[in-house]
């Protein structure tokens, strides 16, 4: 789980930070792409569903590992916070009965 921090400040060095990082990451889809990384004529569905943990007052629960930890299904993982915990249903063929298949899963 990685830290996130936000600021409203913004300086030049931060700015040109940021932008190379930007740049970097698009460098690499760009090197990705032309290397053939990503399937082609495959059409394929998927889902997530984000979930936010709270205490019976409401309040966030910081408790995803211990979640993890007890339900052991590597279609569940992390988010930014310690209170955010987000379910994957397994990507499938968009064909068929996969919507079928998917209520299964």
């Amino acid at each position: 789980m990685g830290d996130k921090q936000v600021s409203m400040e913004s300086d030049e060095g931060r700015m040109r930070q940021f932008t190379r990082a930007v740049l970097n990451d698009l460098q690499a889809l760009e090197k990705m792409l032309a290397v053939g990384q990503f399937e082609d004529g495959v059409l394929r569905i998927g889902a997530e569903q984000e979930m936010f943990l709270v205490d019976s007052s409401m309040h966030p629960a910081p408790i995803v590992l211990q979640i993890l930890e007890k339900a052991a299904d590597v279609r569940l993982t992390t988010e930014i916070g310690r209170f955010n915990i987000e379910a994957n249903l397994t990507p499938l063929d968009f064909s068929g009965n996969c919507l079928s298949a998917w209520k299964m899963n």
